[in-house]
């Protein structure tokens, strides 16, 4: 059960239940150097898409631009844009969103899911019993965390999303179908 993409940020540029028309790929940083290029908090599994020639988009309005070079230094990644090639050029950009559409994700494999594919999946126990709504996921270095928030009540519970808990999703019935873990009862 993998959950690919982007890490759980709700920003997504479309209305919460449909599919979004921007993903989050990054968080732009600050300039570096004289030569127009940033540091980028890289936030999507496919940073190769940062070298391919289908535009990017940054900031709320989501301004449409070329990426003219991207390479990693270290856990951040440097990007420069067509058009900038000065640092004055960058400060609007600085703590920005970079963006790629939707439509230019490639095609994942089975059992594999974008995060908002998952967020407002109805989540039930392998007896049909509701056992609420999958609001968010949290990335962490072993495995994912789903956050469901119950129906009634007021604490959010987390199940791993390891495939001896994560029964059955459904995308089209909206439906996840869950094995509570023993230590959960």
């Amino acid at each position: 059960m993998k959950a690919r993409g982007h890490k759980n940020i709700n920003q997504s540029g479309s209305l919460k239940k449909s599919e979004p028309e921007f993903l989050v790929a990054g968080k732009l940083r600050k300039s570096h150097g004289l030569n127009g290029e940033m540091w980028i908090e890289v936030l999507t599994d496919y940073p190769d898409l940062f070298n391919q020639d289908i535009g990017v988009f940054i900031g709320e309005k989501y301004k449409k631009i070329t990426v003219k070079s991207f390479r990693f230094a270290g856990k951040l990644g440097l990007i420069r844009f067509e058009g900038f090639e000065n640092p004055e050029s960058l400060w609007p950009f600085n703590n920005a969103y970079l963006y790629f559409e939707s439509k230019n994700m490639p095609e994942l494999h089975d059992e594999e899911y974008y995060h908002h594919e998952l967020i407002g999946l109805e989540v039930r126990d392998e007896k049909s019993a509701v056992i609420g709504i999958l609001t968010e996921i949290l990335v962490t270095g072993a495995n994912d965390v789903y956050v469901i928030t119950p129906k009634e009540g007021n604490k959010d519970i987390l199940i791993p999303a390891i495939k001896s808990v994560i029964q059955k999703i459904d995308l089209e019935s909206k439906l996840m179908i869950i094995k509570p873990p023993e230590w959960d009862k």
